[in-house]
């Protein structure tokens, strides 16, 4: 999305912006367990789309130092999202069935690890900006609409 932005070491630009969103998205992760995870969710959605749109004006400029702003700001989404994930699970979850629904979280959460994939094919029918600018306002309407749940913590 950034041609040839990367001419020099591209592998060590990719490999620094993936080490800031996973510092961050662990860095993050202690903080979430304060609040309601419903709210920290809407909050990790709202980031999440921030983080993107970031990464829209980076792809508009091709400005690889814009990129190193959205890897934090997405690898704070990231946490937050995870963790409010997570929490949901414990409080919703029985005791004796708990572990194994965090596994199935997990498992469905990794589904997401497809997402750079489908940004691809989409950015080669739609461009990167559009393709990336969707991505975000999805995420904006997930944090406008997540309702919480009520059932009782065990």
């Amino acid at each position: 999305m950034l041609a040839g932005a990367f001419a020099h070491a591209p592998i060590a630009f990719a490999g620094i912006v993936a080490a800031l969103v996973l510092a961050a998205g662990v860095l993050i992760q202690p903080t979430m367990r304060r609040g309601a995870p419903t709210r920290n969710a809407r909050r990790g959605l709202a980031i999440g789309a921030l983080g993107i749109g970031l990464g829209v004006l980076a792809v508009i400029a091709q400005a690889p130092a814009l990129v190193l702003v959205c890897a934090p700001v997405l690898g704070i989404a990231y946490g937050t999202c995870m963790t409010s994930g997570l929490r949901t699970v414990e409080a919703i979850a029985p005791a004796h069935a708990r572990g194994g629904l965090a596994g199935v979280y997990l498992v469905l959460t990794y589904v997401g690890f497809a997402t750079p994939l489908a940004l691809a094919q989409a950015s080669r029918a739609l461009g990167a900006e559009a393709s990336l600018a969707i991505v975000a306002g999805l995420a904006l309407v997930a944090a406008v609409t997540l309702t919480g749940s009520r059932a009782p913590r065990r």
